[in-house]
This record gives structure tokens, sequence and C-alpha cells, in this order.
């Protein structure tokens, strides 16, 4: 029995031994996936950045991997050919931690050279551990950049970003301590966080949210200071995963500009039944044009001239096929919505919401009949808005307040107290305005 015990006693020890060479397996594993899911996320989107091993030496309980980022047309904006990384991992009982650096590329280790003492502010560390998700945290130090007016302090950044070893989930949280070139011109500090799920390698789905503390402009001694901004986004898709609802929101706490204060503006608006495939299709399209684009215009000594000639070029060569993805788009209950409108003016308040949708499935062709005959914009659409204005942005324009047309009984707005009202809805295959009916010809 005894005997028993010290064989069990033995494999333990063993086993417990072994655990940073089994962690610095699982690690290899995991980060061979996250590769090859990136690549094949740039691929289908169309975007000619790539992700590759450059060296993977495992030991037994460490790992130092070389890695870069060839940054396709991306190259011919910012002159960089490739981003090369160097991570050294140690192999722990229960997991793996690692540091990346940047030192192997000369653009960075120069400018690493012009810090303070030659101190490097980017640190970048990531660990794998055996249960959970992997998590990187990298944190940038404050940084002061020489300009031809005065010194831009860029403020210290720390960010977090968390993946599950499946690739099927990010979460990203950061703060930035802003930029500003003195006390007068700036921007931050800044919050920001995501939680996102991937529905396939273009779509995912989640929530997040940015802060702003401030954002200040002065020039020729006229300034403007933006407070308490904040702006969030939900993703969200069908359970057949084959149409997906955006909806962003906005927040204002005070704009201040020429002696004037705007408080507490609000807004929330938002694109529903998306078509996943359609919007698939379209994004890597765009972004093949925009690859090209961005190489034929990245030639340093290109006028401004020929930079409008590619635009133009570009546009018309390219048109129809936009024009073609974006009709794909154009799918029954397709909706725009502007679900809140709250902003608050040195003449009164204007509130509102809208939304308007499509009835049937479309192309660009079917809209046309509606220029002759606008009563088969009633087939078409579905439309729902409601909106008040204070008098004064009316005053003075009978054409708001008046009927335009033989078929209006009343004009877009009619006068409701302090200010004007304006509520329009299809029902019914029938236009209502204000409540009475419009005759469509």
């Amino acid at each position: 029995m005894k005997k028993l015990l010290l064989i069990l006693l033995a494999l333990i020890v063993v086993a417990i031994a072994g655990l940073p060479y089994v962690n610095g397996m699982i690690m290899e594993k995991v980060v061979t996936r996250y590769f090859e899911q990136v690549n094949q996320m740039q691929a289908e989107t169309g975007s000619d950045l790539r992700v590759e091993i450059l060296n993977y030496d495992r030991g037994f309980s460490d790992t130092l991997i070389e890695w870069r980022i060839d940054l396709g047309s991306l190259k011919s904006v910012y002159k960089i050919e490739e981003v090369v990384f160097v991570e050294e991992a140690k192999h722990g009982l229960l997991g793996v931690s690692s540091e990346t650096n940047l030192e192997k590329n000369t653009w960075f280790s120069d400018w690493v050279a012009t810090q303070p003492a030659g101190k490097n502010p980017l640190v970048i560390k990531t660990s794998y551990p055996i249960i959970g998700d992997v998590t990187s945290m990298l944190s940038l130090d404050k940084l002061t950049i020489k300009t031809a007016e005065q010194p831009l302090d860029i403020g210290a950044l720390e960010l977090t970003v968390s993946v599950d070893k499946a690739f099927k989930t990010i979460s990203t949280r950061g703060e930035w301590a802003g930029l500003f070139q003195d006390d007068k011109n700036g921007i931050g500090p800044m919050r920001f966080e995501s939680e996102q799920s991937r529905v396939t390698n273009i779509i995912w789905q989640g929530n997040g949210s940015m802060s702003l503390d401030k954002i200040m402009i002065n020039k020729n001694d006229e300034s403007a200071v933006l407070s308490d901004f904040s702006l969030s986004f939900d993703i969200g898709t069908s359970e057949d995963k084959k149409d997906m609802n955006i909806d962003m929101g906005m927040q204002l706490g005070n704009i201040a500009f020429e002696n004037q204060t705007l408080s507490d503006w609000s807004a929330q608006w938002g694109i529903k039944h998306i078509d996943i495939q359609a919007y698939e299709d379209l994004f890597a399209l765009y972004s093949q044009i925009a690859n090209k684009m961005i190489t034929q215009m990245a030639d340093p000594d290109i006028s401004a001239d020929e930079v409008d000639r590619i635009l133009q070029a570009a546009m018309v060569m390219n048109a129809p096929q936009l024009m073609a993805g974006c009709e794909k788009l154009l799918k029954k209950n397709f909706q725009v919505q502007v679900s809140k409108l709250d902003i608050e003016l040195p003449e009164g308040k204007v509130k509102g919401n809208l939304a308007l949708g499509l009835k049937k499935d479309m192309t660009v062709a079917q809209f046309y009949p509606i220029l002759a005959q606008p009563s088969h914009a009633l087939d078409i659409f579905f439309l729902k808005s409601d909106l008040t204005l204070p008098n004064a942005l009316v005053d003075n324009r009978p054409d708001l307040t008046m009927p335009v047309f033989s078929g209006m009984t009343t004009g877009l707005f009619v006068k409701e107290g302090a200010g004007v009202h304006h509520q329009a809805e299809t029902r019914e295959n029938k236009l209502y305005l204000n409540g009475e009916e419009v005759l469509l010809n």
C-alpha cells in the first residue's frame, strides 16, 4: 500500500512538473488558430492585410515567437512594409505569460531612441491561462511630440483585450488620457469598452460604448468646448443569422461656443433588418475598391488634381457594382429609424422620432414609377414620424406650415402651443399628415 502511494505521488509530481510544457503546447495551438482565423477574416472582407508567423521556437519552459503583419495596400500609406513582433513567453503551472516588443522594426527602435533616456514607452503583456480567455494588456506612457507650433502632449493609454480560445468572443476595455496642445486645444480623457461575439468572419454582434470628457478647439480667438460626450452601439442578429440590427446612441452634456452654452442633447438611431449576406458582399466589394484606390493615391508626388481624377475614375468604373451591392440590401422590412431626438437650442427644444422602411423587396428600378405617380410610394414604404419644433425655427417659413400641394389639408407642421408639431404615418395604404389624409396623385 505504501509503495502504491509512493508511485501515485511520483506520478503527480511528474504530471505537475510537465505542466509548463503542456501549457506551451496549448499556447501554440491557440496562437496558430488565431493567425488562421485573422487571415481568413481579412480575405473575406477583401483586405490584403495578412499576419504570418516567421519563427516559433517552443521549449520546455519558454517560447520565442517572431511574427509580422504585412500591411498590404496600407504599406503605401504608412510607408512601412510590415510590423514585426517578438513575443517572449514563460510557461507556468497554470498557464503562459508573455511580453511582446516591436524593437526589430527600425522605424520603432529609432523612435524609442528619441524618448527620454531611450526608454521604450510601450509595454504589451499577454496571458494564456489553462482555463479562461487569452488576455493582452497594452500600456503606452505619456509622450510629447514636437511640432512647428508647440509641443503636443499625448496622454497615457491603457488597453485590455480578452479573446476566448475559439476566437468567438472579444472583450475590449481602455482608458486614454487624451491629446492636448495647450489648455485651450485638446481632446480627452476618453474611456471605451465593448463585448462582441462572432457571427461570421465579418459580422460581430454585441455592444460597446465610448465616453469623452472634453473636446476643446480655439483658433483666432474663437473657441468651442464640448463636454461629457458619449456614444454607444448595439448590434444584434436574428435567430437564423440572416439579418441584423444596428442601434446607436449619443449623449452630450454641454457644448459652448460664441458665449452660448447648450445642454443635454441626446439621440438614438439605427438600421433594422439588414440582410447579412448582402452586407458582407458589399463590405468586401468596398474594401477591394478602397485598397486599389489607396495604392494609386499613395505616391507622395501625386498632385491634388491627380487624386481627384483617380477618385472620379473609380466612382465611374465601380458605380454599377456598388449600386448592385446596395440594391441587395433593399429587402422587406429594411428600416431606417431615429427612435429618439432630444435637442435643446436657444430657440427652444427639438424632440422627435422617425421610422421609414420597405414593405417589400425592391430594386432601384422599381422606385422610378414614384416620379410619375407618387401614390406608388404607399405600396413600397411604411412611415411613422413625430417631430416638435419651437416656433422660432419656422417663423417666416410659410412653406412649412401651409399646404404645398392640393392633396394636403395641413402643412408639414401645425401650430401647437409655443411650438409646431409634425406627425405622419402610413396606415391601410394611405398617408396621414397631422391626422388628415394626404391625397397623392
